[in-house]
């Protein structure tokens, strides 16, 4: 009898959680981590240089994603602040929160907050599935569409566009692998980003 094969599972052997490692007797967390009317999503990397903090979480959403595959989180912006974490990701997703001249505090996926070169990030937008289980990614951005990959938690993906609404997809793509996942199975997507037009 012939049987319609199981979606594949993407990131089965990642890590389901942040990888930890001790580095002068703290934790140092490296956090693993697409879209109706579709919007394309910004590169809002470059943020105005000033020379005193600039809050930019009352404006739009900001993100980036971590350039290189080890970056050190420090408790303010300079060198002359003491390190908390040392991130062992590439690609991850992060929100911008405040400027220092060329130092940027970000926030992860967990909530972590902290300091962190500007040459250390990159524009290329990602996301990171979140959750517990396996989340569904569809041939296109509904849910009766076919189910082509189920992801893993804590995968990092590139995303391409998103639709606008409560009830959003992502377009994702990882690899040869490219679909659509629920938004809201997604970090690294500002609220603002998907706002249903007025």
């Amino acid at each position: 009898m012939h049987t319609t094969p199981k979606p594949s599972i993407i990131g089965r052997n990642m890590h389901r959680h942040a990888r930890r490692v001790i580095v002068a007797g703290l934790a140092v967390v490296a956090s693993v981590a697409m879209s109706g009317l579709f919007v394309g999503l910004p590169h809002p990397l470059p943020l105005t240089k000033n020379s005193a903090f600039a809050q930019s979480t009352e404006g739009p959403s900001r993100f980036a994603s971590l350039k290189f595959n080890e970056v050190r989180l420090r408790r303010g912006p300079g060198l002359e602040y003491p390190m908390d974490w040392i991130y062992k990701r590439e690609g991850l997703p992060v929100q911008l929160l405040n400027e220092y001249e060329n130092w940027l505090q970000i926030r992860d996926f967990e909530g972590t907050t902290g300091w962190v070169n500007r040459s250390q990030l990159s524009s290329h937008r990602t996301v990171i599935v979140i959750g517990s289980v396996p989340r569904v990614m569809k041939r296109e951005d509904s849910e009766s569409s076919a189910t082509i990959a189920r992801l893993e938690p804590s995968l990092i993906a590139e995303v391409t566009q998103c639709g606008r609404g409560d009830d959003a997809w992502c377009r994702l793509e990882k690899g040869d692998l490219r679909g659509w996942v629920r938004v809201s199975e997604l970090w690294g997507i500002g609220a603002d980003e998907i706002a249903a037009d007025n």
